[in-house]
Parts: structure tokens; C-alpha cells; sequence
């Protein structure tokens, strides 16, 4: 099963990631963890990468999508993943798509109002990505950008469901597990609508 969460800033996309990730038993892969991992490692990419994102900017497809595609060729990831934080422009949902189809995507919703409680309470927390200007960025980034990749799924066909996050996190979770589809394999040569 290859699952991706979507969402902006602050929805629970990685909080759903793990839930989701133990209740399965797939690898949960945080695109913003890949990325904080090389780094740390001393790949230089990776350290750009860091710089570019710490900045609340959107880091370049090419290298985000070589990263991600590296580590879902993972012998882990071969019976699947749930994936979250990418991808966050079309040109990645595409890139993605060459490689690979998704079972299913699903967007994390909640209100502008809920999202600036949680940020505020990550900005205490003291992560370094969220800076109160490179939220906003990001924000923009998200309205802008990621929306766009969710068409590209559902133009190719691949389930998009909207899911409501402002609730406790086991709820948005058991929602997400009911919303799965069945693990037999999809006819890629099926019409998308009906």
C-alpha cells in the first residue's frame, strides 16, 4: 500500500504519517526528515536543501524528487510506505507518478484559525524551519503550489481524499484507515470517472 499525506503547515501531516506507518507496518518517510537526515550526514545537496527550506521556501524538484525516489527504492519500502510533505508541486506529483503510483492521497484539512494555534505552539517548541516568516512562506507556497500536485493525482486517476484534521489525531486516523483501498490491484487501464 503506498500512501501520501498532503496538508499545509501545522495540519498533522507527520503525526499521521507514524500513526499510520504502526498501524500498518510500512515505513513511514518524511520528505523533511530525508532532508534533515543528508545534512546531517554531510551530503552538501542535502545541506542546501536544509538552508533553502529552513527559509520557508520550496526546495528545487529535481533534488527533492532524486531524494525521495532514492529512498523509496528501499528494500522496506517494497511492499509500500506512507509518505508525507511531498510532493508539494506538480512537477514532483509528475515525477512521482513516472516512477511510481500512490494507492491513494490523502489531504489534510483544518481551519486557518486551528493551524495558526498549532504553529504557535510549534514556534515555542523551538523548530528551526518555523520561523514566523518562513511560515508565511510557506503558507503561500502551499496555496500556490501543492494544490496543483493534488490535480495531477487526480487527473491520473489516483484516489484524493479531503480529510478533516482539526480532530483528535487517533479520530483523522481512523477516518484515513477507512478510507483505504482494497489492496487488490487497481486496472490502470480503467477509466477514471464513471
Amino acid at each position: 500500500m503506498r500512501i501520501l499525506v498532503s496538508g499545509p503547515p501545522a495540519v498533522g501531516k507527520t503525526r499521521q504519517g507514524i500513526l499510520l506507518s504502526r498501524e500498518l507496518g510500512l515505513p513511514h518517510v518524511s520528505s523533511g526528515a530525508l532532508i534533515r537526515e543528508a545534512a546531517a550526514a554531510g551530503e552538501p545537496v542535502a545541506r542546501r536543501l536544509l538552508d533553502i527550506v529552513a527559509d520557508g521556501s520550496l526546495a528545487p524538484s529535481e533534488e527533492i524528487t532524486r531524494l525521495v525516489l532514492e529512498r523509496l527504492s528501499a528494500e522496506d519500502c517494497r511492499d509500500g510506505f506512507v509518505l508525507d510533505g511531498f510532493p508539494r508541486k506538480w512537477q514532483e506529483a509528475e515525477g512521482l507518478l513516472d516512477h511510481l503510483r500512490p494507492d491513494a492521497v490523502f489531504v489534510l484539512k483544518a481551519d486557518a484559525t486551528i493551524l495558526r494555534e498549532r504553529l504557535d505552539t510549534r514556534i515555542r517548541q523551538g523548530r528551526a524551519d518555523d520561523d514566523p516568516r518562513a511560515l508565511r512562506r510557506r503558507m503561500d507556497a502551499y496555496e500556490q503550489e501543492t494544490r496543483r500536485a493534488q490535480l495531477v493525482f487526480r487527473l491520473a486517476c489516483v484516489p484524493v481524499h479531503a480529510i478533516d484534521a482539526a480532530r483528535e489525531a487517533g479520530d483523522v486516523s481512523r477516518d484515513i484507515l477507512s478510507r483505504l483501498p482494497a489492496r487488490e490491484p487497481v486496472d490502470a487501464s480503467a477509466p477514471c470517472f464513471s
